[in-house]
């Protein structure tokens, strides 16, 4: 049986991915920084609370058991407010934590990055777009995926945009909405509309 660890077990994206890993029968070893249960619980599932502000959170991270791919989705969201100092430690510093373990395990890394990397107001992004890190957050996402670059990892990295469903992330207005709509209340349009 294959082990995956993933980081962020407990978020939006997370708790899917782990439900999808769980029926096709992988191991998988769940992080998160809260010490809530397992975001899908089964016998082949563990969770194990690390959050990658502790200053012995990469210790923690040497004790996980093996695994044979790291899938990185923990990271400090901040479009708006936080500093790049303010998500340093969480996106940036943890992140080379996360590169230099799969390079040790020998580990195949994918790296949940950001869309925005391509700038905030960017309207259609590729692989082609340049780099245009207008907000602290898509820097540390940047930093992160450099230093990943540089760890000699087995590595992918997905620039991921705006993540929309039942309870999705709550800076999406969409999220909102669908949430609303579905204890009956009508969708309010914030804005012009252009977004």
């Amino acid at each position: 049986m294959k082990t995956v660890l993933v980081t962020g077990s407990q978020g939006f994206i997370g708790k899917a991915l782990v439900h999808s890993l769980a029926q096709k029968s992988f191991r998988v070893i769940q992080t998160g920084r809260r010490s809530n249960a397992l975001a899908e619980p089964s016998n082949s599932s563990e969770y194990y609370q690390i959050d990658f502000e502790d200053a012995k959170a990469y210790e923690k991270m040497l004790c996980l058991p093996h695994s044979d791919a790291i899938i990185h989705l923990g990271t400090n969201v901040g479009f708006n407010g936080p500093k790049l100092s303010d998500m340093y430690v969480s996106n940036i510093l943890a992140t080379g934590y996360i590169a230099r373990l799969a390079k040790v395990w020998n580990s195949q890394l994918c790296f949940a990055s950001t869309a925005i990397i391509a700038g905030l107001k960017t309207s259609f992004v590729s692989s082609s777009s340049p780099v245009l890190l207008d907000t602290p957050y898509a820097e540390t996402k940047y930093l992160g995926e450099e230093l990943i670059k540089a760890s000699g990892a087995n590595y992918c990295i997905l620039r991921i945009g705006g993540v929309f469903g039942i309870n999705g992330p709550s800076h999406l207005g969409i999220n909102n909405s669908i949430n609303k709509a579905l204890v009956g209340e009508p969708p309010i349009l914030k804005g012009n509309g252009g977004a």
